[in-house]
């Protein structure tokens, strides 16, 4: 379960850039809003078009590739998204690399963008 919480984070990279560039702000709402849209129209290539093709999350257990993350973070409902993105908390720490708390800071994450703002790395750092 930990593993969708944190994959479902990455829809909202833009949704709390705190301390960020207003560059970085903006493509974050970009990626955000795709995510949205693509949980909202159940559309699991919009999903995956924020991913990019090499993606690899490091849970805790296993690893997920681009194809096992889109269809975790497609199966959301749209309920589940707000929720998510109410409970999540989003720090830039630099260039096109940012940590997500989850629930009072009991789940670490960090993400790493690629040039063109597609997700490329994630890891948990609190198992």
């Amino acid at each position: 379960m930990k593993v969708l919480f944190l994959l479902f984070t990455i829809c909202f990279l833009g949704s709390v850039l705190t301390g960020s560039p207003p560059e970085d702000v903006g493509k974050g709402e970009k990626l955000v809003q795709s995510v949205l849209k693509g949980i909202e129209l159940r559309d699991k290539k919009m999903i995956g078009d924020v991913f990019e093709d090499d993606f690899v999350y490091e849970g805790c257990k296993k690893k997920y590739n681009k194809e096992e993350s889109t269809k975790l973070v497609g199966s959301f409902s749209h309920q589940m998204a707000s929720i998510m993105e109410k409970g999540t908390q989003i720090m830039y720490v630099g260039p096109r690399k940012f940590m997500t708390l989850i629930s009072s800071n009991s789940l670490k994450s960090v993400f790493v963008l690629s040039e063109n703002w597609k997700l490329l790395h994630g890891k948990t750092i609190s198992c």
